[in-house]
């Protein structure tokens, strides 16, 4: 089966003030030793507006690369964000186990990225991502139940986006999600390198998970407990989701 799953954990803050030095570096790569991680120094650009006048900055930011783990770790200035290297050619329960294990180090990742930078984050995170070569005309009519109009042809573009929000206890707070699933039809390509020839893409289904915070609330509270608690709640929600989407004929 061609397609690949990507997973991203990110938890938004001010972490603007958070410099990227040697010495910076050196405390970073001391907390990260289990993941085995290579530093990459970026450069991040920002624009910022005073007296209605834009300007651009320039910022050194931080990208760990973990071989090990297949993961890459951003910090930037305004997130800091976790991510899977795109898994290629995954069967269902491969790919579920990958899922699991990211989940696994993007909260400890990120409880301890937060503690480094000494700050709260304000918003937080799920998102993930699996494209596969499934028939994309039998997952059209699954899913969007056409109408007669539209029956024995070849509809070559279509997308359904459904969100929904749910209340969460974290720490005896009141917490508000935004649950949101995104399936459609979208060109798969095989391998990693760009411009790719047209034999190297293919039709798939695209089916991606977001759970995140409501930016409407934006109080700097998350920490490394909040952190745990999010992800082992959006894991959950988001198998639920798929076993209903699974089932549903």
């Amino acid at each position: 089966m061609k397609g690949y799953i990507r997973c991203q954990a990110n938890a938004f803050g001010d972490f603007a003030s958070y410099e990227i030095n040697s010495k910076s570096i050196f405390e970073i790569m001391s907390k990260f030793n289990e993941f085995e991680v290579i530093p990459n120094v970026m450069d991040e650009f920002r624009i910022e507006i005073k007296n209605n006048i834009p300007s651009q900055k320039l910022a050194k930011r931080l990208q760990l690369i973990s071989s090990k783990n297949k993961l890459v770790v951003n910090f930037f200035q305004n997130n800091i964000t976790v991510e899977t290297q795109p898994q290629m050619d995954m069967e269902d329960e491969v790919a579920e186990k990958i899922i699991e294990d990211f989940i696994t180090d993007a909260k400890k990742i990120l409880a301890i990225s937060l503690g480094i930078v000494g700050k709260r984050s304000n918003r937080i995170s799920l998102v993930t991502t699996y494209l596969d070569e499934s028939n994309v005309n039998n997952q059209y009519v699954k899913y969007v139940k056409p109408d007669s109009f539209f029956e024995g042809k070849e509809v070559f573009e279509w997308n359904i986006r459904s969100a929904v929000r749910e209340e969460l206890d974290i720490s005896g707070k009141n917490e508000i999600l935004n649950i949101i699933s995104t399936i459609s039809r979208t060109k798969g390509i095989i391998g990693n390198n760009l411009p790719t020839p047209t034999n190297n893409q293919f039709d798939g289904v695209l089916n991606e998970i977001d759970i995140n915070t409501i930016p409407e609330n934006n109080t700097d509270r998350i920490d490394g407990d909040f952190v745990n608690s999010f992800y082992d709640y959006a894991i959950l929600k988001k198998k639920e989701i798929e076993r209903m989407m699974c089932c549903d004929e």
